[in-house]
């Protein structure tokens, strides 16, 4: 585990100058993304959807998929049938989606471990600044919402899987957000049965600005944003006794760490995913930078002192830039990505799940993807072909953008798309990896 920046320290960090400006990089990443030798199809199963943008199954269901519109809907596909079912509408609960592009709404799914026996689902969204958030923003800006993790109860229905039962859900934790955008959003369970949220930087550009502190969230660990956190929905010691915090989170006796922290110095952790005890951070960049890191738990990745690899100058009122990391008086411990592209490849990593279905070519290998290159004006999928290189799959029926994946009971990895860039219309789908 890599030794943390003390907090006194974060403080006094340079936020570099214009004197960097002759060392920008403009492709930082010269070298193209390989192409893999294994070629895939994909099989439309379901569709219709608005902005489909995460999945996965409930234990003790393995014939079922439930998956989330981020406008506020969770639906229900049976693998079989290839049936898909709402199950639920949470829109209302929502915040006003913008049309044409947002981050916001229904962003994270889980269902607890012990789903069999307590039935128990948790979701994270998008809602309307109500009473006071259990973490305010520092600089006292106003929010523009907060991201709420909300816990539901359900009950099982031989046709969806589940009822879900939506009156007077349970509040786990409320944060408030500063922009519409970099909300993280992923919900994950790990091993023990604590559960993993993602939450960006609040949002803008070069984690500056209202509700941003000096220095940026991401190296701020007394506070949420720019960080992954760890806690325990079951039992009631946080910060609001909703939720409690393991015993074992690296930061928890850390002085200028809130001990929900598990990981921290991220921008925008869209899609996070968890393996065998190694987690997958996919971060989105600002300009230049998409990266994938894998972590045990305690790293400091980095934003906005890095983006990437590289050295990041948050530069003032202008765009932040990289140049080159042996040029900045950078601390040390801070964790460099295991694999990254630059912004001519793609705009929007995206982590998605290690492979366990029917293609032997694919089995324990992690697969990820880009939301859309501007150059192909469409998503691509990747895969890991060692801890620290990766490469491109051949699947030449893929023409959407990808928003995010589904994983199934045994292994299988859907992958969710849309025609449109934002949460407009129904060109929604959900694809399985099949043999070219």
């Amino acid at each position: 585990m890599l030794k943390p920046i003390a907090t006194s320290l974060l403080i006094a960090l340079p936020l570099f100058s214009l004197a960097n400006d002759d060392l920008k990089l403009s492709d930082p990443i010269k070298k193209s993304i390989t192409s893999s030798e294994i070629k895939l199809d994909m099989k439309a199963i379901a569709s219709g959807l608005t902005s489909p943008v995460t999945g996965t199954y409930a234990p003790g269901l393995d014939n079922f998929v439930f998956v989330l519109d981020q406008i506020g809907k969770v639906y229900s596909l049976n693998l079989s049938s290839e049936k898909l079912t709402l199950v639920a509408d949470l829109s209302d609960l929502l915040v006003s989606m913008r049309s044409g592009f947002d981050e916001r709404g229904l962003l994270g799914l889980a269902f607890h471990p012990d789903f069999s026996s307590n039935g128990l689902m948790y979701t994270y969204s998008s809602q309307p600044t109500k009473g006071q958030a259990d973490f305010e923003l520092k600089d006292g800006a106003k929010a523009n919402h907060h991201g709420v993790v909300q816990e539901w109860q359900t009950r099982p229905d031989k046709t969806t899987g589940i009822k879900i039962k939506t009156e007077a859900p349970r509040e786990i934790l409320r944060v408030a957000q500063p922009q519409f955008n970099h909300n993280g959003g992923t919900l994950i369970f790990d091993d023990q049965k604590m559960l993993l949220l993602s939450l960006g930087d609040g949002g803008r550009a070069d984690d500056q600005g209202p509700g941003h502190v000096e220095g940026g969230n991401g190296q701020d660990p007394s506070h949420p944003l720019g960080s992954i956190l760890r806690i325990d929905p079951l039992a009631k010691d946080g910060r609001n006794q909703n939720y409690g915090i393991p015993k074992d989170n690296p930061f928890i006796n850390k002085k200028g760490f809130i001990p929900e922290i598990f990981v921290y110095g991220v921008r925008n952790p869209y899609r996070i995913s968890h393996h065998s005890g190694t987690y997958y951070v996919a971060d989105v960049g600002q300009n230049s930078v998409e990266e994938l890191t894998l972590v045990k738990g305690g790293e400091n990745l980095g934003w906005p002192l890095k983006e990437g690899s590289f050295a990041f100058d948050m530069n003032g009122t202008g765009g932040g830039f990289v140049f080159p990391a042996d040029k900045a008086d950078l601390p040390a411990g801070l964790t460099d990505p295991n694999v990254e592209y630059d912004r001519g490849e793609g705009i929007s990593i995206i982590a998605g799940h290690v492979y366990q279905g029917p293609i032997n070519a694919l089995k324990d290998k992690f697969i990820f993807a880009e939301w859309m290159s501007h150059k192909l004006a469409r998503g691509r999928l990747f895969v890991l072909t060692g801890e620290n290189d990766f490469a491109e799959l051949q699947v030449p029926s893929l023409k959407d953008k990808i928003l995010g994946f589904a994983q199934t009971a045994s292994g299988d990895v859907l992958v969710l798309t849309s025609e449109n860039v934002g949460p407009d219309g129904d060109t929604g789908k959900i694809f399985k990896l099949i043999k070219n």
